[in-house]
């Protein structure tokens, strides 16, 4: 299987995280393939054994977590503010990242 390069980075809102591969040997909590860190701005991914759908489905999964962050919300939110809030923000991601949108395009085929 050859292996899947991960963009560099994605900008969501003023914030741009950087994306890196996640090593095997390295998860977080048991069967995590990917983690967010807010501090230094990073999204980790891991891109071993898994199919390019599955690394695309990971990265827009973390992408998510920082979008959840970096948008305020809250645990008390409801339902439709949650809803808004994701989609506005994930439309900005589209916008400003052309080329992880091709990159996901080209993942999910």
């Amino acid at each position: 299987m050859k292996k899947l390069k991960l963009p560099a980075s994605v900008k969501i809102g003023p914030f741009v995280y950087r994306i890196e591969e996640m090593e095997r040997r390295a998860p977080i909590r048991e069967r995590c393939s990917g983690v967010t860190e807010h501090g230094p701005l990073l999204i980790r991914v891991q891109l071993d054994d898994f199919p390019a759908q599955g690394i695309a489905e990971t990265l827009v999964h973390e992408i998510f977590h920082a979008i959840y962050w970096v948008a305020g919300v809250l645990d008390e939110d409801r339902e439709e503010r949650i809803v808004r809030q994701m989609a506005t923000m994930w439309a900005a991601v589209m916008r400003d990242n052309p080329a992880l949108v091709k990159w996901l395009a080209d993942a999910l085929k």
